[in-house]
C-alpha cells in the first residue's frame, strides 16, 4: 500500500550479501512542483548482489515513502550532485524521468561502498538546481 507516489519494484534484486549493509539518508524524485523530498534519516540505501533498493528507513514510513529498485545493469546513471549544500547521488535508468536522489552526510562511504560492488559512480560532482534536481 502506498499513498502518495508510486513505487519502481524489479523482479529479482539477487540475494542480499553476505554482510548486508545499509546507509541511512533522504531522497528526492520529482521537480520542485510535482516532487518530495524525504529528509534524513527517513530513507536507506541497500545494495543486493545484482541491484539497489532505496526506500523508507522503518517499516511504519513504507505508506509514504517509495520504494525504488533497480537492477545494476538497467543503471543508465550514478552520480554525485550537490543542492544547496547537501551531496547526494543521483541514480537513473534508461528512461531520463525514471530517476531518485540519495541524500547522504556520508557521500564518500557510499561511493566507495557502491564501487566495491560493482556500480560505476561519477564522482565528478555535478551542482543541481532545487527545483529540477533532474537536470
Amino acid at each position: 500500500m502506498w499513498l502518495f507516489r508510486p513505487n519502481r519494484v524489479v523482479p529479482d534484486l539477487g540475494n542480499t550479501l553476505v554482510h548486508p549493509t545499509h546507509f541511512r539518508g533522504g531522497i528526492r524524485r520529482g521537480n520542485f512542483t510535482s516532487g518530495v523530498n524525504d529528509t534524513w534519516p527517513l530513507a536507506q540505501l541497500e545494495v543486493f548482489s545484482n541491484g539497489l533498493r532505496i526506500g523508507p528507513s522503518a517499516r511504519m514510513l513504507r505508506p509514504f515513502i517509495p520504494i525504488w529498485e533497480v537492477q545494476l545493469d538497467e543503471l543508465s546513471e550514478s552520480r554525485v550532485i550537490t543542492c544547496m549544500g547537501s551531496k547526494g547521488i543521483r541514480f537513473r535508468t534508461m528512461d531520463p524521468n525514471d530517476w531518485i536522489v540519495f541524500w547522504t552526510f556520508r557521500p564518500s562511504d557510499v561511493i566507495r561502498y557502491l564501487q566495491e560492488h560493482n556500480v560505476d559512480v561519477d564522482e565528478n560532482v555535478l551542482r543541481v538546481p532545487f527545483r529540477h534536481p533532474d537536470r
